[in-house]
């Protein structure tokens, strides 16, 4: 018996879940609409490199410095 695997990236749908928050009014209701090109502005902090690269990089002391 061979178990089915799902891979991510593999299968795609033609619609998307939308979820819109604002500090106002907090999350909106969620909605399923055709898929569209994501709006993102430039300066995410997930489009940064340097953010990105040492996001949780933790440095500890041992007993040898």
């Amino acid at each position: 018996m061979t178990a089915n695997v799902l891979l991510f990236g593999r299968h795609h749908s033609d619609h998307m879940g939308v979820v819109n928050y604002d500090e106002k009014n907090g999350w909106s209701a969620p909605v399923i609409k055709p898929f569209e090109r994501l709006k993102i502005n430039p300066f995410v902090s997930c489009l940064h490199y340097g953010t990105q690269c040492f996001e949780g990089l933790k440095a500890y002391k041992n007993v040898k410095g």
